[in-house]
């Protein structure tokens, strides 16, 4: 099993392009995020007073995928997706572990022999 770590590594040595993968992430995360507000109703002025944000950030945000972490959440509090970004987040975090102990018991034994050869 690769490590978070092992794997950004792997992906520079492979020539992956990771900017080009943020752009491609964060206008994806945008668009969805506009498209959302507009299912909901909801101007970018409605937006702007419920989030307490200026309407630059909102539209940065919806057309570049730009803007603070803070900015996203409140974004997502309005919107009504705030539960689905904590369960997005605490998943992977959790799944994550797993897998860490998953590899730690595995590298158990090994280690344990190798202290006992020093």
């Amino acid at each position: 099993m690769t490590s978070p770590t092992q794997a950004k590594h792997d992906d520079a040595r492979q020539g992956k392009d990771i900017s080009s993968r943020l752009l491609l992430t964060q206008e994806t995360i945008g668009r969805s995020l506009r498209q959302i507000r507009l299912s909901r109703a909801l101007t970018q002025d409605d937006v702007c007073e419920l989030a307490d944000l200026g309407r630059n950030t909102i539209w940065s945000i919806e057309t570049r995928g730009a803007g603070s972490v803070d900015s996203l959440v409140r974004l997502t509090v309005v919107l009504g997706l705030d539960q689905e970004l904590r369960d997005l987040f605490e998943r992977r975090a959790r799944d994550e572990a797993v897998v860490a102990l998953d590899i730690d018991r595995r590298e158990w034994p090994r280690r344990q022999v190798f202290r006992a050869l020093d």
